[in-house]
This record gives structure tokens, sequence and C-alpha cells, in this order.
């Protein structure tokens, strides 16, 4: 219990610093004036096609993990809408919680129990946590490199930044014994490293979507950025966006999403309406597997425990 107040008190404590600071710095008549000559078809228009293509790979990813563990009628197109309303869901609870979802939508259409889906929801979870930090050095040394920041403060932040994931696993392990006992069991079931680079290899693919997702999103409002840039700005947004476990990352990343783009020479309304379309995409994200999950229709009562 007092675990749990502590996290409130800092993630309350990081929402209200951040709101404040935006309070201070937005200039609400410069992003207008960037929004009224946005590229709104790109932003859309990119934002749906960039969802579907990563809805696919992370329900391709779900399947090997599911089939790995004996369920070989988990294939992606079965998955795929609860991994849609999943992700889509995520992207408003705290740390990104609510892609747990998809476990108990799946077990409507499968005899799927609750250790293997959240076993294997934590697999997932460490193999994002790898991608991201190796696509975040990637991006992080290849922006330095370039001499549009310094090198060594993005290295710096990077290195903090997954030395506090490091402990977040180590703590999920040494405190919850249940969940740390779930990934070792689905760990055990995976059928060789084949599974793995499988696994790996959709991570790496989901997540080069979503940069492109954000360097559409910022080309929209006029921000080009090239392929490092995006993913050094992706990486620590989205550990930002995790570890402050604030719902939705509220504030927290959007503070750093603005200030590394204005690190990256992006005037302040630019890079503030930048930030603004990084949102945009969670509003599209929730539509769009709304309208997938109405269109398929109810799914079968689960006969799993």
């Amino acid at each position: 219990m007092t675990r749990r107040w502590a996290s409130w008190a800092i993630a309350s404590l990081l929402f209200a610093a951040s709101v404040a600071w935006l309070a201070r710095v937005v200039d609400p008549a410069g992003i207008a004036a960037v929004w009224r000559s946005a590229n709104l078809g790109l932003l859309l228009g990119g934002s749906i096609g960039t969802h579907l293509v990563y809805w696919g790979c992370r329900a391709s990813r779900w399947s090997v993990v599911l089939r790995a563990t004996g369920h070989p009628e988990a294939s992606p197109r079965v998955v795929y809408p609860a991994v849609a309303v999943s992700l889509a869901v995520a992207n408003v609870t705290p740390g990104q919680v609510g892609e747990a979802l998809k476990v108990e939508l799946l077990r409507r259409r499968m005899p799927l129990g609750r250790g293997i889906g959240y076993g294997g929801v934590l697999v997932e979870r460490v193999a994002d946590a790898a991608v991201l930090l190796a696509l975040g050095g990637v991006g992080t040394v290849g922006a330095g490199l370039a001499g549009r920041v310094p090198l060594g403060s993005l290295v710096a932040l990077l290195v903090g930044l997954g030395l506090v994931a490091a402990f977040a696993v180590w703590a999920v392990a040494r405190w919850v014994p249940a969940a740390h006992a779930l990934a070792v069991r689905l760990g055990a079931s995976l059928s060789g490293p084949g599974d793995v680079a499988r696994i790996l290899v959709w991570t790496v693919l989901g997540w080069l979507t979503i940069a492109a997702m954000h360097g559409l999103s910022y080309a929209a409002v006029g921000l080009w950025l090239d392929p490092f840039q995006v993913l050094a700005v992706l990486s620590l947004g989205t550990f930002a966006n995790l570890l402050s476990m604030v719902p939705a990352g509220l504030g927290v990343a959007d503070v750093a999403t603005i200030e590394l783009l204005r690190g990256f020479g992006a005037d302040p309304a630019v890079a503030q309406a930048g930030a603004l379309a990084i949102r945009v995409n969670v509003v599209v994200a929730l539509g769009l597997a709304g309208l997938q999950h109405a269109i398929a229709g109810r799914s079968a009562p689960s006969t799993a425990d």
C-alpha cells in the first residue's frame, strides 16, 4: 500500500510540474498559426495507415508468443482485433498497462489461461524495452554526431532512462514474485531461438512503424526531422511517458517532446504544435480501434479459467 501511494504521489508531482511548465511556455497563438498551414491529410492519413501496420506487427508478435505456448489457433488474424483495441486503450493508461486488456478480450475467443496471457505481456514488455533502448541509442548517437545537439547530453539522458527502466524491471521481479514467475514460465515455453528472433523482428518492425508515424506527424506541421532525430525523440519521449506513470504521460511526455524538438532546432511554437500532433494520433487510434471492434462484433465466451 505504501509503494502504491508513493507511486501516485510521484506521478502527481510530475504531472503538476509538467502542467505548470506548459502553462508558462505554451504559445496558443503561435500553435494556431502553425496549425492553420498544417497538412491534415498527411497527419490523419499517415496516422491511420501506420496504426494499421503497427497493429499488424503487434498481432503477429502476439501470435508468435501464443503459438509457442501451445495455442496454434492464435493466428495474427484471430488476435488482431484484441491487439488493436488494447493498444489504443494503452495510450491513455499509466505506463500503458492497458495493453494487458488483450488477454481478457482473447479469453472470449479461445481457451487462454491468464498465467500464459499475462506472462506473455511481460515478455513483450522486455522485448519492447530492449528494442526501444537500441533504436534510441542509434538515434541518439546519429543525431549527436550530426552536430544538431551535444552528443554527450543525449547519451547521458538515454543511459539515465535505461538505468531507470532496468530498475523498474528489477523492482517487478523483486516485489511482484507472481509476475516474475509468469514471465519465467512463459520464457521456458518458447520453443527455441527461432521464436525469440521472430518476437524481436516483429518488435523492431513495430517500433519503426511508430517512428514513421511520428515523422509524418511532425512533417504535417512543417517540422522535418531526419530518421536519427525521430528515433531519438521517440525513444526518450516514450520512456518519459512510461516511467512517469501519469495516464497517457499527460504533460510529462509533452514537455520531453517539446524540449527535444527545440534541441533539434525547432521554433518553440512549431515544437509545441509537433507535440500536439502526436496527441492527435492517440485520438485517431481510439476511434479507429473502436470502429474495427464494432465491425468485428461481439466475441464468443471463453472456456478458460
